[in-house]
């Protein structure tokens, strides 16, 4: 037990640093270089490749990970086949992405980002060539971080995930190389990295495995079918979001762009611990609950929206209160005059206001994914970016706090539209009596 007890709190911690490491990387590019049309570039340019570490992140937790684990207790050419087809598509999707991001990164920032001007564009430009081969390496890199989860190898893949998140903070730390260019190079560096490590904690069996195959030797499970596709509805969904805040944002004035990924991913660092949390403690418990209950796990997380709205709250609150404060730390190298310092206290008490309407979506599309509804998510977040779109064409948006609260009042329409429809899963479930209490005729 304590040595159960001593891996957990060793792993929970690196899971701790990495997820602050993100927001360590965010303060430093704003005391090297404020909030200008260089770091609109660079943001512009990263708004790609960490959409697709994001979706690789839930995928790996949601869908490979209870996979494989089954995998273990039944065939083993069941992982077999899923190692070599997994591989087949990443290395189509992957290297079709790097190749778009190279060959053609104005086709792509004309859509994450349309309203830089033409010197920070072709910034961007070189910033998305160097940050193309992420895209493929982060792919594969999901893919072993999910073999080395389902057999509890959880050092070594924390471990290679701090390699990528502390390359572009390496650096950072040396004079000589503190450049935007520098980061995006130094991004794709710790990407190559991290595959590296997790690449060489396999055995050969894995690795052989790995050999991109065409099909299975049977055919793909349909629930596995069924998770990948509910997957790729809520993540593509939650992309396409991103996406159109960034595109907004860019047509702002210059420094609009920095000034709200700075906030996004400073709020944003909470909800990302608590995802991890959930990953590891909410998924399997409420698998075990829909398998077992007569209701779907619906009552179950009836009973959990109380401690996450909650949560949200109390973490709001204090990002709203000490909203002041966050701008002063990041103003503490004066690259950021008093104008925009206003404007990130702004923006940040916007995304602040957002906080609990996040986590509470976050629950609730737990369990909406384990029930494999795909309708809930894309109507929700289609409502989401319905108001966002119609707000921002009606009314006159002028600075990225506006931006930051439209999101946050359209979160709250979110939020409604799914708790509708858990509701009405909730009331059908009641309904439906178990097999086992049904009386015999």
């Amino acid at each position: 037990m304590l040595a159960l007890l001593r891996k957990g709190s060793l792993v929970g911690m690196l899971k701790l640093v990495g997820a602050l490491s993100g927001l360590a990387f965010t303060l430093a590019v704003a005391w090297g270089f404020g909030a200008a049309s260089g770091t609109d570039a660079l943001f512009a340019a990263m708004v790609l490749p960490v959409g697709v570490w994001q979706a690789t992140v839930f995928i790996v937790a949601q869908v490979s990970v209870p996979y494989l684990i089954g995998c273990a207790d039944g065939d083993a050419n069941d992982e077999a086949d899923f190692l070599g087809q997994m591989s087949l598509w990443i290395a189509i999707v992957g290297g079709g992405a790097m190749a778009l991001s190279y060959f053609t990164p104005g086709m792509l920032l004309a859509v994450v980002a349309p309203g830089l001007d033409a010197e920070p564009k072709a910034a961007a430009a070189g910033f998305l060539r160097a940050l193309a081969p992420v895209f493929p390496l982060t792919l594969f890199a999901g893919l072993l971080t999910g073999l080395l989860y389902s057999r509890q190898r959880f050092f070594v893949a924390e471990l290679a995930q701090l390699l990528w998140k502390f390359a572009p903070l390496a650096v950072l730390a040396f004079p000589a190389t503190r450049t935007l260019a520098a980061l995006a190079w130094a991004t794709s560096v710790g990407a190559a990295l991290r595959l590296a490590l997790l690449f060489a904690a396999l055995d050969p069996a894995s690795r052989r495995d790995l050999v991109p195959r065409h099909a299975y030797r049977t055919a793909m499970p349909v629930f596995l079918r069924s998770l990948f596709k509910t997957e790729a509805a809520l993540m593509g969904c939650d992309w396409v979001l991103q996406i159109l805040c960034n595109a907004l944002a860019s047509m702002l004035s210059p420094g609009a762009l920095s000034l709200f990924n700075y906030a996004d991913r400073t709020a944003r660092t909470a909800p990302v611990l608590l995802m991890r949390g959930i990953g590891v403690v909410l998924l399997p418990t409420l698998s075990r609950r829909i398998r077992s209950d007569g209701d779907r796990g619906w009552r179950f997380i009836h009973k959990l929206l109380a401690p996450l709205g909650g949560f949200g709250l109390a973490i709001g609150g204090l990002a709203f209160l000490f909203a002041p404060l966050l701008a002063q730390v990041f103003a503490l190298t004066g690259k950021m005059p008093s104008d925009q310092v206003e404007a990130f206290t702004s923006v940040v008490r916007g995304f602040a206001a957002g906080l609990p309407a996040t986590i509470l979506v976050m629950g609730l599309q737990t369990g909406f994914f384990l029930n494999l509804s795909k309708a809930p998510l894309l109507i929700s977040n289609g409502a989401q970016m319905l108001v966002v779109a119609c707000v921002w064409w009606v009314l006159p948006f002028h600075d990225p706090a506006q931006l930051a609260w439209l999101l946050a009042a359209s979160l709250g329409v979110r939020l409604g539209v799914l708790y509708g429809f858990f509701r009405s899963a909730g009331a059908a479930s009641q309904r439906i009596v178990p097999q086992a209490e049904r009386p015999k005729t």
